[in-house]
């Protein structure tokens, strides 16, 4: 893949990860106290109120450009865990 497809495929990705990023804080994240974070140079997080960060757009990135391995389900499912005081 060349530089304009890598760069195509990270645009993506973070459109994707901002994407599940604002969904889970339409979810009740935001109720939990979680907020964007801007991280300079890198992509911005969710932090919470107590410290807890995700990192939904990395999650994407990872998933999308290094291994089919790195699973968006199970990172929703531990968001989820939180929002429902599971963790």
């Amino acid at each position: 893949m060349g530089k304009k497809g890598a760069n195509t495929l990270r645009n993506t990705a973070d459109v994707f990860g901002s994407y599940i990023g604002e969904t889970l804080l339409r979810c009740g994240l935001t109720e939990k106290g979680f907020v964007w974070v801007d991280n300079g140079n890198k992509p911005p997080f969710l932090r919470g109120p107590s410290g807890k960060i995700l990192t939904p757009i990395e999650k994407v990135q990872k998933r999308v450009l290094s291994s089919s391995e790195k699973n968006m389900e199970s990172f929703v499912n531990m968001t989820l865990m939180i929002i429902n005081g599971e963790r």
